[in-house]
């Protein structure tokens, strides 16, 4: 979704990133988390990878939301 990357004119050691717009997306499909996590990940009929986070210990359980 990258349009355009290139050294930011006042500091080299960063970097000014322009993305493409993107269609509106409702708030509610974006998360935010901090902490320790395992997932299980598969790919869907149309090859998009699809990941379930679960807490440390329990990424079996996540089999079954996963399908």
């Amino acid at each position: 979704n990258v349009v355009d990357r290139k050294p930011y004119p006042e500091d080299s050691s960063l970097v000014e990133v322009k993305f493409a717009t993107t269609p509106i997306m409702s708030t509610y499909l974006v998360a935010f988390v901090i902490g320790e996590y395992d997932f299980v990940e598969s790919q869907s009929s149309d090859g998009v990878t699809v990941r379930v986070y679960t807490p440390v210990g329990k990424a079996e359980q996540g089999k079954f939301a996963l399908e």
